[in-house]
This record gives C-alpha cells, sequence and structure tokens, in this order.
C-alpha cells in the first residue's frame, strides 16, 4: 500500500480566495479499517504507560505514534488527523451507548449480531407501529396488542 493511494495533500492558502490566514499544507487520509486497528494499538499501548489518567498522551507519546504508525503503514502523518479520528470514533461511540440505552437493543460483544430474541422483539415492535398506523389508533402498547390475538 503506498503512500499515494490513501494520502491526499490538502492546504489552504490566500491564492484561493478563502481568507487571509495560510496554514501548512496538511495530508488527508483515507482511513481503512486496518489504519484504524493500526492507530488504536499504538493509542493503547502509549496510554498503558500513562496508566490511562488521562484521555489522550502527552507530546512525546503522540509522537511515537506518529513515528510507529509511518513504520507500520508506510503513511507518514502529523498529530491532527489522529486526532480528528479519535474524535470521531469517540463521538460515534457516545451515540451507539445512548441508542443502546434508548433502544435497549445492542448486539453481541463476540459476534457483533443482533440475538435472535432481540430480532423477535423488533419485529413485534414493527408490526404493533403498522398496526397502529393501518387502524388509526394514537396509541396502543405492546401488551395490548399480544392480548388482542
Amino acid at each position: 500500500m503506498s503512500n499515494n493511494e490513501n494520502v491526499d495533500d490538502a492546504g489552504v492558502g490566500a491564492d484561493d480566495g478563502g481568507g487571509t490566514t495560510r496554514r501548512k499544507k496538511q495530508k488527508q487520509i483515507i482511513w481503512e479499517d486496518e489504519h484504524v486497528g493500526v492507530f488504536l494499538e499504538l493509542l493503547d499501548i502509549e496510554l498503558a504507560k500513562i496508566r490511562y489518567r488521562q484521555k489522550l498522551s502527552k507530546e512525546v507519546g503522540r509522537e511515537r505514534i506518529c513515528k510507529e504508525f509511518l513504520e507500520k503503514t508506510g503513511i507518514s502523518l502529523f498529530w491532527e488527523p489522529f486526532k480528528s479520528k479519535y474524535d470521531i470514533l469517540r463521538n460515534m461511540y457516545g451515540s451507539y451507548k445512548r441508542l443502546k440505552n434508548f433502544t435497549g437493543v445492542s448486539a453481541d460483544d463476540n459476534t457483533g449480531l443482533i440475538t435472535k430474541l432481540q430480532m423477535l422483539i423488533l419485529k413485534i415492535e414493527i408490526a404493533v407501529v403498522k398496526h397502529n398506523k393501518d387502524d388509526g389508533l394514537k396509541k396502543k402498547s405492546l401488551v395490548d396488542f399480544k392480548k388482542k390475538k
């Protein structure tokens, strides 16, 4: 995997008509699963060194992550793309936890699949929603739906 396949140069300067400030050209990575895996492994190693006392590693750890990521993937990046990916993953996990708590449905941690019982409950709830829409009823509970049949 070469740098040209997964990394693009992107920058903003005075010649783009967008403003008066100049930023350094930064490389933008197309994050593939293997890149995310390597980054998270390196981050975990650095956080274990500081005994997980903070969310992200200090400057020395960040430099080590960038250097080791280059060695393992052949892609040279500054810290900013790693920080951005970390923030995205953290927000996605937070959304997953809120959705899991709201719906009560979760996936098996080992397989990543929803169990049959949970699928059955989902199918019943979908049927109740469809039934309520068809009958024009304002509100009907799952218990009432089961008693009716």
